[in-house]
């Protein structure tokens, strides 16, 4: 026969093992999780990397005195050229896309006059000056739904209102 107090021992005990087990379920579990890793392989083809190479010697000329020509030197038959119209405080009048025209080397250009690319009209004989942004871009593909762009170049320009003969005031943009 067992004493008295082994049996309550053994009572105590096995209380503490089912509260503690009662604690553990009505709190909740700690959870696990687990991770993996896995690669794939390719049976056939080749991956290249690349970047979209910036446009080189853009400049502004000043043509007819009411309009500016940015040019640009093509860096590759590929692209095409978003070019953006920018205030002095970063906010964009206005955009177009240039279409690539001819081989490497050759000059793209676009002529900008009063109103394209959203420009203001002049509102005083004051210059008021943007930079056009000329961004070189890899047309979007099936494999990059959004196109690759090269690294910004700044072209300053300015608008001012030009009065000829007192008479007849105009707009005129120009190199900045």
């Amino acid at each position: 026969m067992m004493p008295a107090r082994a049996g309550l021992l053994e009572r105590g005990a096995l209380l503490v093992l089912v509260t503690g087990a009662l604690v553990l379920v009505l709190t909740g579990l700690p959870r696990t999780t687990a991770a993996f890793t896995d690669s794939a392989s390719i049976r056939s083809g080749t991956f290249a990397s690349g970047a979209v190479q910036p446009v080189t010697g853009a400049r502004c000329a000043d043509p007819s005195g009411t309009s500016a020509v940015v040019r640009w030197t093509n860096v590759d038959t590929r692209y095409s050229y978003l070019l953006e119209a920018v205030r002095a405080d970063g906010t964009v009048l206005g955009s177009t896309l240039v279409l690539n025209n001819g081989t490497s080397g050759t000059v793209q250009q676009l002529e900008i006059s009063p109103g394209d690319l959203d420009l203001p009209p002049a509102t005083s004989y004051r210059l008021t000056d943007f930079v056009v942004r000329v961004r070189s871009q890899l047309t979007a593909t099936n494999a990059s739904p959004s196109p690759w762009r090269g690294s910004v170049v700044e072209v300053p320009i300015a608008v001012s209102l030009v009065n000829i003969l007192l008479l007849f005031p105009t707009t005129h943009v120009q190199c900045g």
